[in-house]
């Protein structure tokens, strides 16, 4: 007998992608065109309400990272499927990344108010 795996390959590309992008590109516009002034409210208030959610959870998860580092410190073990582990140390990375968000976010929030105040 003749037991040969089969492959199925699918073409994915429909082209929706750009044809949303497009789509998306050209709601901006109209938004932009016809309605300005609501653009100029509109814009600084959801760069701050965007910002203040950036803030809150990067905040939320460098507090959840350092508890984390904490525990791997101090020698915590943890119950993984019956087995006894140590808990690892978080990596740096993750660390540095929330605190890029939690200075993004801050200039956010400046930019936003700075452009509320003079606009």
């Amino acid at each position: 007998m003749n037991n040969k795996r089969r492959v199925y390959v699918y073409n994915g590309s429909s082209g929706l992608g750009c044809l949303g992008l497009i789509l998306v590109l050209a709601l901006l516009i109209f938004l932009f065109i016809f309605f300005t002034k609501l653009f100029i409210q509109l814009f600084p208030t959801l760069l701050l309400i965007l910002s203040i959610i950036l803030l809150v959870s990067s905040i939320y998860n460098l507090w959840q990272w350092r508890k984390k580092d904490k525990h791997a410190q101090a020698g915590g073990f943890i119950e993984v499927d019956g087995v006894i582990e140590p808990i690892e140390a978080p990596d740096n990375q993750a660390k540095d990344y929330h605190i890029q968000r939690i200075f993004t976010s801050i200039a956010g929030i400046i930019l936003a108010l700075l452009l509320m105040k003079y606009l």
